[in-house]
């Protein structure tokens, strides 16, 4: 999963991202993104000033990304979206769709 740590890292070095996060998590404290891919799970918890990597699954999390993967690394390089992974089957989200959508809006500018 250092694909998502890369990433993530990378918001957080960019002041313009890290902003763009804070105003995202507006008024809450944080943002929990669990992403499970094949069989690891790893969370992503983000708040204003800082973001955390956790190597499993975390009590309720905003959004949990479930994929291959194959479907993972396609939908990061933007060769696959996800309407037609979610359309396709090969891609599942649970919770807020939303929250899942912003993170990978944000991820794509720190690339």
């Amino acid at each position: 999963m250092d694909e998502i740590k890369g990433l993530v890292d990378r918001i957080y070095t960019n002041s313009n991202l890290k902003a763009e996060v804070a105003s995202w998590i507006d008024k809450y404290d944080g943002k929990i993104i669990e992403f499970q891919i094949g069989e690891n799970s790893i969370s992503v918890i983000l708040t204003k000033e800082r973001w955390k990597l956790i190597e499993d699954s975390y009590p309720s999390p905003d959004v949990i990304f479930v994929s291959s993967k194959e479907v993972f690394t396609d939908i990061m390089n933007g060769s696959l979206k996800i309407s037609k992974g979610l359309k396709g089957e090969k891609l599942q989200v649970y919770g807020n769709f939303h929250d899942l959508k912003a993170f990978l809006e944000i991820t794509k500018k720190g690339k």
